[in-house]
């Protein structure tokens, strides 16, 4: 049960309900067990009985297992433990260095297991064999736009947090596309998109594809623009360097 569509398809048969629903309940972790409306959570093994259709699954998570890692993702500690051994792909050592740059495991789709958000913006990545994607995600928290002092999980609205927006469930519409989506992109075009939007590396995913584009042109445009102020620069030294020389003569 260690993706969302694993944990979604574990409800063949659930209540009908409007807030404790088979996507509310696998968004904050929990799948369903052998037992009359009966879960339990993959990341603390939390085991919940007897759901109403009024219950609001990260709430009642929460209320009875405020320690379970998914709500204390601002501690490096709780980040380490999303990487489960069993499940990450690449090594603990690995694992343990995206959790100093704030990223947490959550595995969205089964077939893409080393999917990591960081729990302060939601930066994005995975696939990390990809030197590049791995660079970005190691220089992360220098560049993480978020400088916001809350810390905590709360069951408030309007967090600066993207961890806590995703257990209140913010993105589940967004999370539910992605894995029902089969869009096609030829592998040819793939990576000249993939390249375009790493100059953008502080996207959200769940902006649209125009925003996305946009921030990756802005940041693209910018990079352009240092590299030639600092080329007119060396040249205008280069020159300053060359008249003091011929002054001299």
């Amino acid at each position: 049960m260690h993706s969302l569509e694993n944990r979604i398809n574990s409800y063949k048969a659930w209540m009908q309900s409007e807030e404790c629903t088979p996507n509310t309940l696998s968004m904050s972790g929990l799948y369903a067990e052998k037992g009359h409306l009966t879960t339990k959570c993959y990341f603390c093994s939390l085991t919940l009985k007897e759901w109403s259709s009024s219950d609001i699954p990260t709430k009642v998570h929460f209320n009875f297992s405020p320690k379970c890692c998914i709500f204390n993702l601002s501690k490096i500690q709780s980040r380490k433990k999303t990487f489960i051994k069993e499940i990450w792909p690449h090594s603990l050592d690995l694992a343990e260095k995206l959790s100093s740059q704030n990223f947490f495991l959550f595995i969205i789709k089964n077939e893409i297991p080393d999917e990591i958000f960081c729990y302060k913006c939601g930066y994005n990545t995975c696939e990390l064999k990809n030197t590049e994607n791995l660079v970005h995600a190691l220089e992360h928290k220098k560049v993480c736009p978020v400088k916001s002092k809350q810390q905590l999980f709360t069951l408030k609205n309007n967090s600066p947090l993207f961890y806590v927006n995703l257990f209140q469930g913010k993105y589940i519409s967004a999370f539910i596309s992605f894995i029902e989506s089969e869009i096609f992109i030829p592998n040819e075009h793939k990576e000249k998109y993939k390249r375009l939007l790493q100059y953008g590396q502080c996207y959200n995913i769940f902006d649209n594809v125009d925003t996305c584009l946009e921030s990756a042109l802005h940041c693209l445009v910018q990079s352009y623009e240092e590299r030639l102020d600092k080329l007119i620069e060396e040249q205008i030294k280069s020159l300053q360097n060359f008249i003091g020389v011929s002054r001299k003569k």
